[in-house]
């Protein structure tokens, strides 16, 4: 006699994650993945191996650096698993200007200082909303009252603007 079996195949769900814009962003930014919406599918995105509380749709928005990927999981219990994406925020440090006065007399100088940074960020400062050309450094020295303002950037093209010191005659 022969035994004949009625095998069914469940279809497993597919997860691959598609990134909209860079993997590499500027903090306050964000990333989209996503994965092909699907009918009867269970969605859970991970960050760095930890499942993410309320992630649980085909589309989320990366507001931080690390490594994610998604589980779908249909209503037969097949699971797929997309491959990982490493996205990375780029933090600039706050631009805060120190100066030892905001009073300057003919004939004097002030140092205004900037915060150290990392390799890959660059220094602009600006004299009444006017860049100052050639000044890219950590330190300026002025001469001149004004209102004055540092801007920090990265290569990555994220900006940070300090607050407005005015330097009175």
């Amino acid at each position: 006699s022969i035994a004949i079996l009625d095998l069914k195949v469940n279809p497993r769900p597919q997860a691959a994650v598609t990134v909209t814009g860079n993997a590499t962003f500027c903090a306050g930014d964000s990333v989209q993945l996503s994965a092909a919406l699907q009918t009867g599918v269970n969605y859970q995105w991970f960050r760095n191996g930890v499942p993410m509380a309320g992630a649980n749709q085909h589309l989320f928005m990366a507001r931080s650096s690390g490594t994610y990927y998604l589980v779908a999981e249909n209503a037969f219990g097949c699971t797929d698993t997309s491959q990982q994406i490493t996205l990375d925020r780029i933090q600039l440090p706050v631009a805060v200007i120190s100066t030892p006065t905001t009073q300057i007399c003919t004939g004097d100088s002030i140092r205004l200082s900037g915060p150290t940074v990392a390799t890959g960020v660059n220094y602009v400062w600006r004299r009444n909303q006017q860049v100052i050309a050639g000044a890219n450094a950590q330190h300026l020295w002025i001469t001149q009252p004004g209102d004055y303002q540092l801007e920090l950037s990265s290569t990555q093209g994220c900006a940070t603007l300090s607050a407005v010191i005015t330097i009175m005659p």
